[in-house]
């Protein structure tokens, strides 16, 4: 359809592509909204630019953390959250694939680990501590992000979907938004490690909420599935083929979902 023909898309379109529920998505959506209702009428960019604009300015933000020019970095931290929620409603809003969307994820998790690094060695760099605490951090956001793609392929749906407890764990579990937050309060405060402290605690609350959850899911979904099927053994090509079908069902994380807390 050619730009004149093509309808204007309303606040109402807008407000219709948020899909994050945690507490943090609704601190950036008045901004979020305003990007998305602009770009998606002035076809100024696609999901896919945003997406790789998000990815550059990112790794820029890590290295002027690990640089300790925290001045730059944090209001860049910010633009970048804002930004990175921007790609996928542009994508729902003009109901497009995008390429790049497949891999999004997956950078996210990439540059977000880097922003934890940096801001672990700035500590350590700075104090001489809290090295063993920063990697802590980084090892259990990890666990984090398994787990709950763990059970989104293996029930079909995110634990924000599962029912009262899951809406409730998600709305105020441990992610990136909440970490940039921390540490944006620590370096105001003159006292950057209490991020580090804050956010491990923060991730490890949410690991064991996560697991605890899934746990109590996968009980639930598969009672009768082996515990300890022993590779190659009996019944693993059946328990191969229903994981391959989990894995390639509709329901399991796709671009522009969030697969990830």
């Amino acid at each position: 359809m050619s730009k004149r023909g093509r309808r204007k898309f309303t606040w109402s379109d807008v407000k219709a592509t948020q899909k994050g529920s945690h507490l943090t998505s609704y601190v950036n959506k008045p901004l979020e909204d305003l990007l998305v209702y602009l770009l998606g009428n002035l076809s100024v960019l696609s999901a896919d630019h945003i997406t790789m604009i998000v990815n550059a300015l990112a790794f820029i933000v890590a290295y002027l953390i690990a640089a300790g020019r925290l001045s730059y970095a944090l209001p860049l931290m910010l633009l970048v959250c804002i930004l990175d929620g921007v790609d996928g409603k542009i994508a729902r809003l003009l109901g497009k694939p995008t390429r790049i969307g497949k891999l999004e994820h997956s950078l996210d998790f990439l540059y977000e680990q880097a922003w934890y690094a940096a801001i672990t060695w700035l500590v350590f760099k700075t104090t001489g501590s809290y090295l063993h605490l920063g990697l802590a951090w980084l090892i259990t956001d990890a666990y984090v992000r398994h787990v709950y793609n763990l059970g989104w392929i293996a029930v079909g749906r995110p634990i924000k979907h599962w029912g009262t407890i899951g809406r409730a764990i998600t709305t105020v579990d441990g992610r990136r938004n909440i970490y940039v937050w921390y540490t944006i309060a620590s370096h105001a405060a003159g006292k950057l490690h209490t991020a580090v402290i804050l956010s491990l605690a923060h991730a490890a609350a949410t690991a064991i909420a996560y697991t605890a959850l899934t746990l109590r899911k996968l009980k639930h979904t598969a009672p009768n599935a082996p515990s300890r099927q022993k590779p190659g053994g009996e019944g693993s090509s059946a328990a191969s083929q229903s994981a391959s079908s989990r894995l390639q069902s509709p329901a399991a994380p796709t671009s522009n979902t969030t697969p990830g807390p």
